[in-house]
């Protein structure tokens, strides 16, 4: 069982599951939801057992939904609500080890995931809101954006940044390939995917009919991005092209992921995917199943409706069981 969690800017989390019907998947039936910030939530990242969202709160709220059990939050050291949260989860274990947030201030928290979740350092050098944060396969590298218009490159083992370059205004995402090769950068209406090990050349670049807001490696060599049309564009950097395009949403996509994220790897792409809309609806799709006639005819597996506007992420595992708990307050060091 998969489960799908979802953060509204209500301050309500809702998680599903996804159930299956032999080899096809059937429902989305509602585990279940909770207030989990006193503000809007400003993102959601999760990696089996734990799901993590940031809010307008300053505070980062911590679920353990194999337990389902509610961790509590962990007070933002920076200053200012928590926009960028991210998991990193070394390869051949079964949970992740560390934590990841950015802030409003520019600073970005490392905490240990588990156990107290103490915040293990504080990297500073953004001067303004972090936009987004991803952690190599290797852990020893992370990559952050922010407002001040700078993508950083951080050194994880001595805790400081070893890299910064100028990127387009209003970057809006960024991601490591599951191998670690490409990094790629969402940036408006275009998408460009950098080697890792060529200081940060260029190896493809898409123009985008739309803007795009959010983004998702599929595998090494496709990326999926939801735009502001409600489409879901897939993109194939082996042959620098659109691969296809799903119209998903009437409103904008606010959230994609994989719905098998730890099967990525490889030449043969995730095919299965979650979009959350502005429009209050959760879709999950085939991306192999998309008519004769490309989006027109795409109909979604199913779907749900939060009646919120919302983002999403798909924990690595699911819960066999889940419940609602009494929040209770946790401060990080």
């Amino acid at each position: 069982m998969t489960t799908l969690v979802a953060g509204s800017y209500e301050r309500f989390w809702f998680a599903y599951e996804v159930t299956p019907s032999g080899n096809e998947i059937q429902d989305l039936s509602r585990a279940f939801s909770f207030p989990a910030h006193k503000g809007p939530v400003k993102c959601i990242s999760g990696a089996a057992p734990f799901v993590a969202s940031g809010g307008a709160d300053d505070t980062v709220h911590i679920y353990n939904a194999e337990a389902g059990k509610d961790l509590g939050f962990l007070m933002n050291p920076g200053d200012g609500a928590v926009t960028a949260v991210e998991f990193y989860t070394p390869a051949g274990t079964s949970q992740p080890t560390h934590l990841l947030s950015g802030a409003a201030d520019g600073s970005i928290s490392v905490w240990g995931a588990g156990g107290s979740w103490e915040c293990l350092k504080v990297l500073k050098g953004h001067k303004k809101e972090v936009t987004s944060l991803s952690v190599h396969p290797s852990g020893l590298l992370a990559l952050s954006t922010a407002r001040d218009d700078m993508l950083r490159m951080w050194n994880m083992t001595k805790g400081r940044s070893q890299y910064k370059t100028k990127i387009p205004s209003g970057t809006e995402a960024v991601s490591f390939s599951p191998n670690g090769d490409i990094y790629a950068l969402l940036s408006g209406l275009k998408v460009t995917a950098h080697n890792v090990s060529e200081e940060g050349d260029v190896a493809a670049t898409f123009e985008l009919e739309k803007r795009g807001l959010c983004m998702t490696f599929l595998s090494d060599n496709v990326i999926l991005v939801g735009g502001e049309d409600g489409s879901l564009r897939t993109l194939d950097l082996r042959t620098n092209r659109a691969q296809s395009t799903v119209q998903a949403h009437g409103m904008r996509v606010r959230g994609v992921a994989a719905l098998l994220p730890g099967e990525t790897s490889g030449s043969e792409p995730a095919h299965l995917v979650g979009s959350a809309a502005s429009d209050g609806f959760i879709r999950l799709w085939d991306l192999r199943n998309r008519g004769a006639a490309g989006s027109s005819q795409a109909q979604p597996l199913c779907e749900a409706s939060t009646k919120a506007e919302t983002v999403v992420e798909f924990p690595e595992e699911a819960p066999k069981k889940m419940k609602k708990n009494a929040a209770k307050g946790k401060k990080g060091k």
